[in-house]
């Protein structure tokens, strides 16, 4: 919540150079964006984009975000439900209902919710018909993400205007991921997101899906072998050793 950190900062922090009045808890103005934002029924984007200060770009990658990292969420909290491990179950709920509400999924953040308070504190009885109701929920934001993002992106490229791609740029930045990713470096992800469109244009669009999947869960070793095949594919060499 944007408003509410200028409200924590002004509480503690004393400028040197004070800005007026927007840090005592004025609105702040909306940050200025290309990125369309699609209509998603299960969303309150209005709630969410006010906590983001309007910034819509940020909006649309939390939302990718969430549909590349929770799409097995379900599978992930039964599993350690089956092996007796509640921690973690409680731990992957906690982390769906945080996403939700970044994104504005309101009933889904309240589904979590109740399963991560059920995994807690009990009654165990109660749980299998709230795993069942979080399920249904998170599928259907699922879904609807799908469709409004495929429709969106559908919508936003011009197939007479093909993306053109710098081979030579594109293999100085895929090295450079590559040596990202081998040193665990979470500026992987900032690079990995402005290489994904041109891996998608030279044909390694399911190969970059899965490398921001990874990249958004730090898999970085599941990463760079994701990179290691596109760039394969594309006969790029990722290293020094490779071009020999």
């Amino acid at each position: 919540d944007i408003n509410q950190l200028f409200v924590s900062l002004a509480r503690w922090v004393q400028p040197s150079d004070p800005v007026g009045n927007a840090v005592h808890g004025a609105d702040v103005r909306p940050v200025a964006s290309k990125a369309d934002l699609p209509h998603i029924a299960a969303l309150d984007s209005a709630q969410a984009l006010r906590r983001m200060g309007g910034n819509t770009r940020l909006m649309r990658k939390l939302i990718d975000r969430f549909a590349q990292t929770q799409v097995d969420a379900m599978a992930r909290i039964q599993k350690a439900i089956d092996q007796q491990d509640t921690p973690t179950a409680t731990r992957e709920a906690h982390t769906v209902k945080g996403l939700a509400g970044n994104i504005g999924a309101t009933q889904l953040l309240a589904l979590a919710g109740e399963v991560e308070g059920l995994l807690r504190h009990g009654p165990a009885d109660d749980l299998p018909s709230a795993l069942d109701a979080m399920a249904l929920e998170l599928g259907l934001v699922l879904a609807q993400i799908a469709s409004a993002m495929d429709a969106s992106g559908a919508a936003s490229v011009d197939p007479a205007t093909p993306l053109q791609v710098d081979r030579g740029g594109l293999a100085t930045d895929l090295q450079e991921l590559a040596a990202l990713l081998a040193d665990d470096d979470s500026r992987a992800a900032k690079l990995a997101d402005s290489i994904v469109e041109r891996l998608r244009a030279v044909g390694q669009g399911l190969t970059s899906t899965r490398l921001q999947k990874h990249i958004a869960r730090y898999e970085f070793e599941e990463a760079l072998e994701a990179l290691r095949e596109a760039a394969l594919a594309l006969h790029i060499p990722l290293s020094p050793e490779e071009e020999k």
